[in-house]
């Protein structure tokens, strides 16, 4: 384990290697949001670039960015021809 300062707690950026700096924090914006609009919220709150989104890559690191769910209404880049 590691130390990190208090600010980083319930930034919406993961510090930790497992998200828990994250974990367990209330909204951080209006209506309820966690992240702004311009990110993708993941299922533990943290927020991510929306061009990570079903990249293939767990950025969310709780794999919410990559759900057969999510990315089936992702529309592949057209120099890919095939969903995985």
């Amino acid at each position: 384990g590691h130390c990190i300062s208090n600010t980083s707690r319930c930034d919406g950026y993961a510090q930790c290697r497992d998200g828990s700096d994250e974990a367990g924090c209330p909204p951080r914006g209006p209506n309820g949001q966690y992240c702004p609009t311009d990110r993708f919220t993941c299922n533990n709150t943290l927020c991510i670039n929306k061009n990570w989104v079903c990249d293939g890559d767990n950025d969310c690191l709780d794999n919410s960015d990559e759900t057969i769910e999510l990315c089936r209404t992702v529309p592949c880049n057209s120099t890919y021809h095939f969903r995985y």
